[in-house]
């Protein structure tokens, strides 16, 4: 007879870290009673976690000390059993880009419709009613395929919810380590569908006082500069500054002070 502890130890040999009732259901030679039983059992020696009705994670050895598995050998699992699409985005992207100079605990998913963050395991979700039709790249892990923001992508997020974020001094370095991940036609993909030309003006601001090249800037000072000018504030709560016109190619107005951990 096969038990709930057999099948996700087979699992977790084949990199599965993540398992649905269902899944067990037509697996194990039990009752439904019993198996729920089991896997209550089983999560109270904490080798599962009940992240979402129906849905466990599995955690293995080298888990333990975390306590569950990371994000990204589970989340494209979550998300079929949920019927959404989504992208690993914010910190949670920029860390997977190389933009690692502070370790955030917390992850972040957008995806289109509100769901209810996991406090157990540390997931804060998003939404946009704009959802990409480029700009989101498809990576290869140790347990399978997720989807994740390109770098363009990732610092244009982190600007549109910098206030969710900690504000714009505490993205202005992920935006510096970004540039070296960031490739011009993300650029121009993302100017395709980006609505909030708002937020592409704080960008292109933020992008060039971080140090990125000419070339790297050109098609967003283009499309810049075809729109109809407005200016905007750099922070997106509307502080007041001391001066009240931009004096920059971006009609950005600079209301706050800018400080970045690398400088």
């Amino acid at each position: 007879m096969i038990s709930v502890a057999m099948h996700i130890n087979h699992l977790l040999s084949m990199g599965i870290y993540a398992v649905t009732l269902d899944g067990l259901l037509s697996s194990v030679t039990k009752s439904k009673p019993a198996i729920k039983q089991e896997v209550y059992r089983l999560i109270k020696k904490k080798k599962m976690i009940s992240l979402r009705r129906g849905f466990y994670l599995l955690v293995s050895p080298q888990h333990v000390n975390a306590g569950y598995p990371p994000l990204r050998l589970y989340v494209d699992a979550l998300f079929e059993t949920i019927g959404q699409p989504y992208y690993l985005c914010l910190f949670t992207a920029a860390r997977i880009h190389g933009a690692a100079h502070q370790a955030y605990q917390s992850s972040y998913i957008m995806t289109s419709k509100p769901l209810a963050n996991i406090e157990s395991t540390r997931i804060n979700f998003l939404v946009t009613t704009n959802w990409p039709v480029a700009n989101i790249e498809i990576r290869k892990g140790e347990a399978g395929y997720y989807k994740i923001s390109d770098a363009v992508l990732t610092a244009t997020d982190l600007v549109y919810h910098q206030s969710k974020v900690g504000g714009v001094n505490n993205i202005l370095a992920f935006i510096e380590e970004l540039l070296e991940e960031m490739l011009l036609q993300q650029i121009k993909d993302l100017l395709s569908w980006y609505p909030h030309q708002s937020t592409l003006r704080r960008l292109g601001f933020l992008m060039e006082k971080t140090g990125a090249e000419e070339e790297l800037l050109a098609p967003l000072i283009e499309f810049v500069a075809k729109e109809k000018p407005y200016s905007v504030y750099l922070t997106n709560d509307r502080r007041p500054a001391k001066e009240q016109s931009a004096k920059n190619r971006w009609n950005v107005i600079e209301n706050i002070k800018l400080e970045s951990d690398l400088w």
